[in-house]
């Protein structure tokens, strides 16, 4: 959810029966289109990173010298 938006208590009795005098969240949100995820996350700083990330783990993973063979 990236954000919503309240509306002045002064508006509520129009919209609900709510009589507590705060603001009322009108459900109204923002969704993301993930097609704009996978553009942000496939930046080439952030693929490079997570290249090396995989080159790190793999080597912390690879046999070493006086493992049991």
């Amino acid at each position: 959810m990236y954000g919503h938006w309240d509306i002045d208590a002064a508006l509520s009795d129009v919209l609900s029966a709510d009589d507590t005098g705060e603001a009322l969240n009108t459900g109204i949100g923002v969704v993301v289109p993930v097609s704009k995820v996978i553009e942000a996350v496939n930046q080439e700083r952030f693929a490079e990173a997570r290249r090396e990330e995989v080159q790190k783990r793999k080597a912390r993973q690879a046999p070493t010298p006086d493992a049991p063979g």
